[in-house]
């Protein structure tokens, strides 16, 4: 069981990988989806929220700064401090990505009828209500 689970979660972990890089890498995706979610943020937050280093998560916002993915706002408070925002061009590449992804699923799952794709996730519900217990 558990090396179907791991195939199967390769297997589409690498068809949503393979959706993402044409545009961009999937940390830098994720950390679209994170400042779409929570709004602007530092990134040591962004950092944390992620759970990757300070110093990867600058190198990727330098790179959705490049494709104009997002922007880097200084406080006018305190100029050393930071902000990460989604631009209005990251926006539309998020919910492009987001589309992409879900047609992605979709296709993938075509094989399951209503029921069996409603078990399914019911179960994922299940595993998900049970591991959350345990931590």
């Amino acid at each position: 069981m558990e090396g179907l689970l791991r195939r199967v979660f390769r297997q589409l972990r690498q068809g949503v990988n393979h959706i993402l890089e044409k545009d961009i890498t999937r940390n830098e995706f994720f950390i679209l989806r994170a400042l779409h979610s929570g709004g602007a943020s530092k990134a040591s937050e962004l950092s944390k929220v992620l759970d990757v280093s300070a110093s990867h998560i600058t190198s990727m916002a330098d790179s959705l700064v490049e494709k104009g993915y997002i922007d880097r706002i200084r406080a006018d408070s305190d100029r050393r401090m930071v902000n990460i925002s989604i631009t209005e061009e990251g926006e539309k590449k998020l919910h492009e990505l987001e589309k992409r992804k879900t047609d992605y699923l979709f296709e993938r799952f075509e094989n399951l009828d209503a029921e069996e794709l409603q078990l399914l996730v019911h179960l994922f519900k299940k595993l998900d209500t049970d591991a959350s217990r345990d931590n």
